[in-house]
């Protein structure tokens, strides 16, 4: 199946002057909270940067990499970045993720697929360097319902099994899920791609114990033949590592203490800013008895909220240094536990993730860990040759996709009208005539300033009504048009959103087949800072 593209700036995705738009645009007011910029001379800077990586460390991750991997199919590229692991010359790039049903939305494959491509260009790059793609599964998240549902086309299909739901996601038992492969068996059909996509599911969700297990097996399968790499960080000799950082948190604040800092010197060049993330006073969890519970510090030390649990700091520490699994790190301080393990050189995520990363800088330079390169992931939209076709026809430039329905519709009304609805000349007007009355008020008395600032309010709203009536009913006059542009807009952003954030990925395997992720592969460039539109026949 042919298919063609058309890129647009990822910029274009994110309000002007916002901190992620300012990052894809490498503005200096971003620049002291980030590391090198995702570039491939920065990327190669990080490779010196991570040389001196811990050969102890590189060996207990093999360890653990080979045990998870004993019982999946071999899949020769993983295998040899397994065995690579433990060189000085490989290093890792990594995007992480929830644990959503079946993918959940398009954008986690669209993670999954540039961590893929960026380890492969930079391999192409450096070939004396062994770059590996890595997702990190968020296995110790517990918001089961951010993940237990997935959107095939409009149908919602969700889990929601009757066992206690308060502890890691990634121990939940996947009993009773076999109602969601019956539904989903019942909306696909029996075509030869519905069959696939029903064997995936069923390969991967009905054939483990836990949903960990369950999300292994499925990125496996999907992208283990393309050499990703799936790490489940739950693991004691693993969280044994991450033991120094643990004891400056609890007898430091260091989370604290450095994200509020940081967010303090975003607010001077960006008043606005609203924190993605607020640090607690102790940015670690407490898992016992299928409980997964938020620690908080008191005055004899710490303890578990919701519970009888508490214990001095010395106490803590020593409770970590015998039962390290029981200790999970929260959103702020996970990126430290990942970059303490992982010889990573850059962290692929989206605009919500990169935003909470900005805030951390200063608190990886406090801990003596290296501030990973952020990469912006690939965006796509997914378009058949009609619905491109369309786009044209209604005067829409490419980069102009991402405008809301009712700025495309106003946009086409007022292109198509035989009159002019924009009234902003006569707004100029009115701003020239009132300039000159401030000019009179203040050489007068400067006590009638304020009348006429009432005045200029009172005849700019009233302008700003007309030209919103005089809209709407040229709406009304030409509703035809308007409602082939709003079915147009609904079939690309589903319930007014992104498709990637609604869609599941076998909507688009069902129309596509294969060609769907051969088009993302080919596609993607996460250096490129790129959105594709991706045009099907």
């Amino acid at each position: 199946m042919a298919y063609h593209q058309v890129r647009i700036p990822l910029s274009n995705m994110y309000a002007p002057g916002s901190l992620v738009r300012d990052y894809l645009e490498k503005k200096s007011s971003i620049e002291p909270f980030v590391g090198h910029w995702p570039t491939l001379e920065g990327l190669r800077a990080q490779m010196n940067l991570r040389g001196e990586f811990p050969s102890n460390t590189r060996a207990v991750i093999q360890s653990r990499l080979r045990d998870q991997y004993a019982q999946l199919p071999h899949r020769a590229l993983v295998q040899q970045h397994i065995e690579h692991w433990t060189q000085s010359n490989c290093f890792t790039v990594t995007t992480g993720h929830q644990l959503n049903l079946f993918t959940g939305p398009l954008y986690v494959v669209y993670k999954l697929i540039s961590t893929i491509n960026l380890a492969q260009s930079l391999s192409a790059q450096y070939p004396d360097q062994h770059i590996v793609p890595v997702y990190w599964m968020a296995t110790e998240d517990h918001d089961f319902a951010e993940i237990n549902h997935f959107f095939l086309g409009e149908q919602k299909l969700a889990w929601e099994p009757n066992t206690n739901l308060e502890g890691p996601v990634g121990h939940l038992s996947t009993q009773g899920i076999e109602q969601v492969y019956e539904a989903l068996a019942r909306a696909m059909g029996t075509s030869t791609r519905a069959d696939w996509v029903k064997s995936q599911f069923e390969l991967a969700y009905l054939q483990s114990e836990n949903l960990a297990q369950a999300t292994l097996k499925l990125a496996d399968a999907l992208f283990g033949d393309l050499g990703l790499v799936v790490i489940d960080a739950d693991h004691p000799e693993l969280k044994r590592l991450f033991e120094p950082v643990f004891i400056r948190e609890i007898n430091e604040d260091i989370t604290r203490q450095s994200v509020m800092e940081t967010i303090e010197r975003i607010k001077v060049s960006y008043p606005v800013y609203k924190p993605q993330v607020a640090p607690r006073d102790l940015n670690f969890f407490y898992m016992a008895d299928g409980v997964r519970g938020r620690m908080e510090r008191d005055a004899a030390g710490a303890h578990v909220v919701g519970s009888s649990i508490a214990y001095t700091n010395a106490q803590w520490i020593d409770l970590y240094q015998q039962f390290p699994e029981r200790f999970s790190p929260n959103v702020l301080t996970r990126p430290l536990y990942q970059e303490t393990i992982l010889p990573n050189l850059a962290y692929i995520g989206g605009g919500g993730e990169l935003s909470y990363w900005f805030e951390l800088k200063s608190l990886f330079e406090g801990t003596n860990i290296p501030f990973p390169v952020l990469v912006h992931r690939d965006a796509a939209v997914l378009m058949t040759e009609k619905q491109w076709k369309k786009i044209a026809s209604f005067g829409i430039e490419p980069a102009q996709i991402f405008m809301s329905k009712d700025q495309l519709i106003n946009k086409k009304i007022r292109s198509i009208s035989n009159i002019e609805l924009d009234l902003g000349f006569l707004k100029e007007q009115l701003e020239a005539q009132f300039a000159h009355l401030y000019t009179l008020a203040e050489s007068t008395d400067p006590s009638f300033i304020g009348a006429v600032h009432a005045q200029k309010a009172k005849q700019m709203h009233g302008l700003e009504v007309l030209e919103k009536r005089l809209l709407n009913a040229q709406k009304r006059k030409l509703k035809d048009q308007v409602a082939r542009l709003s079915d147009w807009h609904h079939e690309l952003f589903p319930q007014g959103g992104y498709q990637e954030r609604n869609r599941n990925f076998a909507t688009y395997y069902l129309d596509y087949g294969p060609d769907f992720f051969d088009a993302l592969l080919k596609t993607f460039d996460p250096l490129d800072q790129a959105c594709s539109l991706i045009i099907f026949p």
